[in-house]
């Protein structure tokens, strides 16, 4: 799924892999055409000034552009690499980089494709997915090897920290948490598959997880989903 600045959200059908368009306004669903002819969905989606940026899955991974102005898929041709792409998982665009967490026949890889430039830097090894963190100060992380690793934005070097973290990353984003002496700066949040919250605040290397803020039952929402009354919330 992936949202344009005007609102409306796009989605993948199943089996056929169709692009479909909901315009909250009017609450008009649009079919787009079929995003990949010899696929069953798309696996991946993103939203990046204008157009989206979508992944499927093998046996023929492919990563496509459909432009919202002319309607127009272009295929976007993937990096060469001594492994074979099994699938573009998902995906989130930091600032002009498509970052995909991507798997493969060597394991989970991370794929960055800087838009405007059309091309792509070298894969990171040992992905755990799922998303990478929004831009925090200029710097973006996600999770790899075993630990977190931070990708400059400006550089285009990727660092590995001395966090350890063997988990994924459900995308989330960054707040300001009010009145916290533990976590003072911008704060990664997200949220882990069994609904605990994860909070990383890089500048002062400080994390936590509460696992009571967040707790489901299969016939709802128990105990309550923070709504972060207490925080200023920078960018989901």
């Amino acid at each position: 799924m992936a949202v344009d600045d005007q609102d409306n959200v796009y989605i993948s059908t199943y089996k056929r892999a169709k692009l479909i368009k909901f315009d909250p306004k009017t609450g008009v669903f649009t079919d787009l055409g079929v995003v990949f002819p010899d696929a069953q969905y798309a696996k991946s989606m993103s939203y990046y000034k204008g157009s989206l940026y979508i992944g499927s899955k093998a046996p023929n991974t492919r990563l496509k552009k459909y432009d919202l102005s002319s309607g127009v898929f272009t295929e976007i041709a993937l990096p060469d690499t001594n492994f074979k792409i099994t699938s573009l998982y998902s995906s989130r665009v930091v600032r002009d980089y498509l970052i995909s967490y991507t798997e493969s026949d060597a394991g989970g890889k991370w794929l960055i494709y800087h838009i405007p430039e059309n091309r792509w830097l070298p894969p990171v090894s040992g992905a755990n997915g799922l998303y990478p963190s929004p831009e925090i100060n200029g710097k973006c992380y996600f999770p790899a090897g075993g630990y977190i690793q931070e990708f400059d934005l400006e550089s285009e070097t990727v660092t590995q920290t001395d966090i350890k973290y063997n988990t994924g990353f459900r995308r989330g984003g960054a707040v300001m948490l009010k009145n916290d002496s533990y976590l003072p700066n911008l704060t990664f949040v997200h949220v882990f598959f069994d609904g605990t919250i994860a909070y990383l605040d890089r500048d002062s290397g400080n994390s936590r997880s509460d696992g009571r803020n967040c707790r489901v039952r299969r016939e709802g929402v128990s105990g309550g989903i923070p709504r972060c009354e207490n925080s200023r919330i920078r960018s989901f």
